[in-house]
């Protein structure tokens, strides 16, 4: 695309309309014996209140003539704005990689002309979310539970969550997918929980080694599958080292390590 600065004539000027034209212009005075001339009648024309410029009038007139002659219209510079309620895509989703990916929404590059779906890589990397209260980070994590729920099956995919915020995740504690779910009360099993994943680690760890694989994301590439991807979400993670001062440690092993397993 090439674009170009021109310089116009002045086209604001509004468009004369026919009452305008049949009013002439012109005054009557009145000269004294001193030759002094008063005015005491003024005919103007009507202003023309219909706010038609010359630049509306001549738009118009090349789209009439466009309409008329089946022009089609060309596409715009830039492309629309994203819609406000951005429709559900995930149930046309095609897997395009072997990790466990799933959409979570439209992003707009203006830049590059280019607005498509965003998703999130739960086999390849760990997602932080941040923001102030009430700005949708809960509302991002179920997108992510529906996102894995309609993507794949329970086999593939097992998610536990743990709630420290307002226990609105609760509600999907009997979704085949998730294996549980854990609120701020309930501290033995938040350790009893801690102690499996742990444990899960060190033998996946084990089985990934004598396969001569170096991470899950390897072992989904070799076309295995026996293994479920574990998906931990934890809403609230200030709350856990607030609460659960010495259960921190545990918890970042498996943030730390968990990648690779």
């Amino acid at each position: 695309e090439i674009f170009q600065l021109f310089q116009s004539a002045y086209s604001g000027a509004p468009v004369p309309s026919e009452s305008m034209g049949a009013v002439k212009k012109f005054q009557v005075s009145k000269l004294d014996l001193a030759g002094r001339r008063t005015v005491i009648y003024d005919q103007k024309p009507p202003k023309d209140m219909s706010g038609v410029t010359q630049l509306d009038a001549l738009v118009r007139y090349i789209e009439d003539y466009c309409r008329n002659k089946g022009i089609k219209r060309l596409p715009d510079i830039c492309l629309p704005a994203l819609p406000f309620r951005i429709p559900y895509f995930a149930e046309d989703r095609k897997k395009e990689s072997e990790n466990v990916c799933v959409p979570v929404g439209l992003y707009d590059d203006p830049s590059r002309q280019l607005q498509a779906v965003t998703g999130v890589d739960f086999t390849q990397n760990h997602i932080y979310i941040a923001g102030s209260s009430q700005y949708g980070k809960t509302n991002l994590l179920q997108t992510m539970i529906r996102g894995i729920a309609d993507s794949y099956s329970s086999d593939e995919v097992n998610i536990y969550i743990l709630d420290f915020a307002s226990m609105i995740m609760k509600n999907f504690e009997t979704l085949r997918h998730v294996g549980g779910v854990i609120t701020a009360r309930e501290d033995e099993k938040l350790k009893s929980f801690l102690k499996m994943m742990l444990e899960e680690m060190e033998c996946r760890k084990d089985l990934l080694a004598e396969m001569g694989l170096s991470s899950f994301g390897a072992y989904r590439e070799s076309g295995y599958r026996e293994l479920p991807q574990i998906v931990i979400m934890v809403d609230n993670f200030g709350a856990v080292r607030e609460l659960f001062p010495g259960l921190e440690e545990s918890l970042l092993s498996i943030c730390r390590d968990g990648i690779a397993a």
